[in-house]
Formats: structure tokens, C-alpha cells, sequence
């Protein structure tokens, strides 16, 4: 019998040897985080959540964090950081399915936990696209099919 992948719905999912140590950050009041979900400064140095990757990205929450009734500082989220020699994989959250064309590009989130295959617009820093799985299982799961893909630094 062939062992099926796991699909999730939302959030990156390391698939490569961590290369770079997890960071620590502070985490925002009012703020939850959940496995997997994009991680940012919120301005004041607490980790909080986005849409759109930035120059206050800071990376890929490890587990999940609960702060949602808590002051600024009260809890601490472990992240991995953006490095290119990490993998991720990642849930498309786009209406639109990945394609073929797609691989090579550099994308933005859709939301904390998914890319958007149609936004090429990105600033400071974006996730390229190196493969996408479009199979009956992967669109079963999500039905814009996951992209495989590292972070990069774009230029300035």
C-alpha cells in the first residue's frame, strides 16, 4: 500500500536541514500565531502577523502561540529564519492554480500562511518558486496546489 503525502491548509512547512539557528522574538499583545505562518516586526519589536512579505519579515514560526489576551512581551515565538538554503513548501492560497509557469517566479503571501502564484509583487523579500505539486492529491487538499520554494532577499 502507498503511504499518501500530508497536506495542510495553511502555513510553510520546512522540508530541508535547518541551516541557520531558530531566532527568538517577543510576541505582540492581542497576537496568536500558528505553526508555519510568516512572522514579522510589528514596528516596536514584537512579532506579530502579515500579508505581504517586507523588510520586517523575520521568518517562519515553529509552533504555535497563544498571546491573544496577553501583554507585549508576555510569550516568545521561535522562528526560522529567511535563508535561501532553506525549503519551504507551501499551500497556494490563490484563486488561480499553480502551473508550470510559475516555477522561477518570486511571489508574495496571499495571507500568513499561503503565497499568491499571481502577485509577483514583492518587496524586500520573496518566495521563489523552484516546483509546484498539482497532483489529484495536492488539489484535493487546497485547491490552488502547493509550491515548493526559499525566501530571497530582493535588492533594495
Amino acid at each position: 500500500m502507498t503511504k499518501m503525502k500530508s497536506y495542510w491548509a495553511s502555513g510553510f512547512k520546512l522540508i530541508s536541514t535547518l541551516v541557520e539557528g531558530l531566532k527568538t522574538y517577543p510576541v505582540a499583545a492581542s497576537t496568536s500565531l500558528t505553526l508555519g505562518q510568516a512572522v514579522f516586526d510589528n514596528g516596536s519589536g514584537y512579532a506579530t502577523t502579515g500579508t505581504a512579505f517586507a523588510l520586517t519579515f523575520l521568518g517562519f514560526a515553529v509552533s504555535a502561540v497563544a498571546n491573544s489576551t496577553g501583554n507585549a512581551g508576555d510569550k516568545d515565538v521561535q522562528v526560522i529564519p529567511p535563508n535561501p538554503a532553506h525549503m519551504f513548501e507551501v499551500p497556494n492560497g490563490s484563486v488561480t492554480v499553480a502551473t508550470q509557469s510559475d516555477v522561477t517566479e518570486v511571489i508574495d503571501l496571499e495571507a500568513a500562511g499561503t503565497v499568491d502564484v499571481t502577485d509577483e509583487t514583492v518587496v524586500q523579500w520573496g518566495f521563489k518558486v523552484d516546483k509546484i505539486d498539482i497532483t489529484a492529491d495536492a488539489l484535493t487538499a487546497n485547491a490552488g496546489g502547493y509550491v515548493i520554494g526559499r525566501m530571497l532577499k530582493m535588492p533594495a
